[in-house]
């Protein structure tokens, strides 16, 4: 074997390990994510707001199946005051990553009890954007559009 061959063989070897390394990476960071929209969901459903708020930047807006947008301090108020889900099945999600930025795209199955105690259903398009601040992810906004059913 030449220097020149070996020369190349190691470059493509040392570039081939980068490679591997990175998508291991974003695999690791994928999988992260996708366990905060999970924890995220489920302290929405027992109404832990402690916990949902952690996850939530200062600055977290969410836009509303209708366009109306509400801020991290309405979206808490409203999980302790009066949203109620019995459940919240996520599907069809895809993690995008972008460096320090993450884009979430999905479809949540919304079941709850209506004011008779019938149990009502949603289906929705949703889009959650986080970024990476110091060494957690931290959703910043979402936005959400109706698929099916009462969505607002």
């Amino acid at each position: 074997m030449t220097l020149k061959t070996t020369i190349i063989t190691t470059i493509i070897f040392l570039q081939t390990l980068g490679f591997c390394y990175s998508q291991d990476k974003y695999s690791t960071a994928k999988n992260i994510i996708l366990q905060t929209e999970r924890k995220i969901v489920d302290a929405v459903i027992k109404t832990d707001t402690v916990v949902v708020s952690a996850y939530l930047s200062t600055d977290y807006t969410y836009t509303l199946p209708d366009g109306k947008i509400i801020s991290k301090n309405q979206y808490i108020s409203d999980i302790a005051n009066w949203w109620r889900p019995l459940t919240i099945d996520l599907t069809d999600q895809k993690v995008t990553i972008y460096q320090k930025t993450a884009i979430v795209i999905g479809k949540a199955k919304y079941r709850w009890k209506n004011k008779n105690g019938e149990v009502e259903e949603a289906v929705e398009q949703y889009t959650d954007t986080y970024i990476r601040l110091k060494d957690k992810w931290v959703r910043v906004s979402s936005h959400t559009s109706c698929l099916s059913g009462r969505c607002t």
